[in-house]
Formats: structure tokens, C-alpha cells, sequence
């Protein structure tokens, strides 16, 4: 990777970072308001290809203990190598773990 790839590559993940820290926690949404507790098992799921400086951002649902329902944008890139879930209220991505 050369210089210019890995200085884009860490501001970008500055960035992305800095806006999640500053945004509310993530809530399901019904009809255009968040509806507290009543999807608990909506997520936050990532995709990145490993190498490049974007990643994408969407929603699941888990709809069995290892499986996460999410939209088809989210995966039809063939290049996806990694992909994180969380349900954590407050999660932030990178993981910090």
C-alpha cells in the first residue's frame, strides 16, 4: 500500500471515529421514530474489503443465533472480506476489542 493509500486509510478511520462518537445511539426506527426497546435484535453490521479506506454501514436483524439478516447492498460487493455485527447500543466502529 503505497504512502498516500495508508495516510487516506487512517484519516478516514480518524473520521469515521470522530462522526460515531458524536452521533446518538443507534435506534431501530418505526414509521419515522425510534422505537426504544421493541427491535432488540436489530444490529449495526460493517463490511470492508481489508484494504481499501471505505467500509459500509447498514442495519440487520438477527433472525437466528448466528445469522444476521441484512439488506443485498451490503454484500453484493465480491471484494467483502470482513464483516461486523454488533447490538451494542453505543457501538463504534473500528471495535475497540
Amino acid at each position: 500500500m503505497k504512502t498516500a493509500e495508508k495516510e487516506l486509510t487512517a484519516i478516514f478511520g480518524v473520521a469515521l471515529i470522530i462522526i460515531m462518537a458524536l452521533s446518538s445511539t443507534a435506534n431501530a426506527i418505526t414509521n419515522g421514530q425510534p422505537d426504544g426497546d421493541a427491535h432488540p435484535y436489530v444490529g449495526m453490521v460493517v463490511t470492508w474489503d481489508g484494504a481499501s479506506p471505505y467500509v459500509y454501514l447498514g442495519s440487520g436483524s438477527l433472525i437466528a443465533p448466528k445469522v444476521v439478516l441484512t439488506a443485498g447492498h451490503m454484500t453484493d460487493d465480491p471484494s467483502i472480506a470482513f464483516v461486523w455485527v454488533s447490538f451494542d447500543p453505543i457501538a463504534s466502529w473500528p471495535p475497540s476489542d
